[in-house]
């Protein structure tokens, strides 16, 4: 009995001290409070209002990347985005902001990039969300996929 009170123990205080290490940088852009923790998890605030987060700890096979791109071009590997050129390690240091032009309006912005995938790639899917850096607003670009080694049922 004491020997499992002092595991219980022992595992608690363990479980307790990985908690306490887990880092979070934050950086300020304009209106935007965007926080990181580890290399899997976002989460952008305007003042004190939520504006988006995700965190991949929640799933099996997911990735968490930055983009300075509108259309950054997606290298994969076993259905999951790889790091490139065009979508950067999640890091406070690969956050940039982008500007949209068009005849009326021009449009300061952040990008995110989720990869999910099934462990053979089989499903996946891949979300591009953009977030207004003054407004808050999102705009969310998703590409999907599910192979059926054996067709699709009839209706």
């Amino acid at each position: 009995m004491i020997r499992l009170l002092i595991v219980l123990l022992l595992l608690s205080n363990s479980a307790i001290a990985a908690w306490h290490l887990e880092v979070v940088d934050k950086a300020q852009l304009n209106n935007l409070t965007v926080s990181i923790t580890g290399d899997y998890k976002v989460e952008v605030y305007k003042e004190r209002k939520h504006k988006f987060s995700f965190d991949c700890s929640q799933y099996l096979n997911c990735r968490l990347f930055i983009t300075n791109e509108e259309t950054p071009k997606y290298d994969y590997l076993d259905g999951l985005v790889q790091p490139s050129e065009t979508v950067l390690k999640l890091s406070i240091d690969n956050i940039n902001q982008m500007v949209f032009n068009s005849d009326d309006q021009s449009i300061s912005y952040i990008a995110f990039v989720v990869s999910e995938a099934s462990e053979m790639g089989a499903w996946g899917q891949t979300t591009h969300y953009q977030i207004d850096i003054d407004t808050g607003g999102l705009l969310i670009n998703k590409r999907e996929w599910d192979w059926l080694q054996f067709g699709m049922p009839k209706p």
